[in-house]
């Protein structure tokens, strides 16, 4: 055991990539007919990469992205195959939803990466966002109208398991999330993650055990996503936020003011964990 926890604070993991893959047709095995699953991708292995490994598993099938599923079911087309009747298999990213984000940290004092390590058990939530725009489109400012469609998904077991996919649950539950709300969580995402990513490099910094290569990783990835929060912070993202949802003459919904000051607060923590961050780097 002692082994496998000094693994987990040496060694820097990525999270796998997860896919939702939905099979259309009666030429497909029984199992798979007309089910969705959700799958784990390879090591490293990013959209192009798995659906090109489909279409090489199924190559009587056509292999089509998640737009053209919606496509067919609301009778805009007829699903996006060549032929009439040919097999159809849409695929898109999934993320892990919040709910199984956060497990297993509450009541705990570990190190980041072995918590990081619990994350990845029993991983069975997971969430498609489909961006939508409502109203009259700015395209100075996209995000005024930008919503978000969510849907979410639950496997019937979790991951990791003996296979690499899993059969998701029917019925999966959609909500249409606010501009402002997305910008939210956009903003509390990337604090998290330069949060998760200097506390790594800290251990690293005061452990005796951690190698230099997981030292160096860890401080370049934390570089690198300083760096692209701080890009995003001057050319776009945040400062559009800003002009989109708090700068005077927002046109904000009375009911969702409350997301605007929670905006604001999530932006000033945000500004303080980059000077922070920026210290560590340097």
């Amino acid at each position: 055991m002692e082994k496998i926890v000094s693994s987990s604070e040496q060694t820097l993991r990525l999270d796998p990539e997860y896919f939702m893959v939905a099979f259309r047709g009666d030429d497909f095995p029984v199992y798979l007919r007309n089910k969705d699953f959700v799958y784990r991708g390879l090591e490293f292995e990013k959209l192009p990469s798995f659906t090109q490994r489909l279409k090489e598993e199924f190559p009587r099938a056509s292999v089509l992205p998640h737009s053209e599923r919606l496509a067919a079911e609301n009778g805009d087309g007829n699903g996006g195959g060549e032929e009439e009747g040919r097999p159809r298999i849409y695929v898109c990213c999934v993320q892990v939803a919040e709910e199984d984000e956060g497990k297993g940290e509450e009541g705990f004092s570990m190190p980041p990466r072995v918590r990081q390590s619990r994350r990845r058990m029993d991983v069975r939530a997971f969430r498609h966002d489909r961006p939508v725009h409502r109203g009259a489109r700015d395209r100075l400012n996209e995000f005024k109208t930008l919503w978000i469609e969510r849907t979410h998904l639950r496997t019937r077991a979790g991951f990791p398991s003996l296979l690499r996919w899993l059969e998701v649950d029917p019925s999966p539950r959609t909500e249409l999330v606010p501009p402002v709300t997305h910008a939210c969580e956009a903003v509390e995402a990337k604090t998290r993650e330069l949060r998760r990513l200097a506390s790594a490099d800290d251990v690293d910094g005061r452990s005796s055990g951690a190698t230099a290569t997981a030292t160096a990783e860890t401080t370049q990835r934390l570089s690198l996503t300083l760096q692209g929060a701080l890009d995003a912070a001057v050319n776009g993202g945040v400062a559009r936020y800003r002009e989109a949802f708090l700068d005077p003459g927002a046109e904000v919904p009375a009911e969702l003011r409350g997301e605007a000051a929670r905006l604001r607060r999530l932006m000033a923590e945000q500004v303080s964990m980059d000077r922070t961050s920026t210290m560590r780097s340097a």
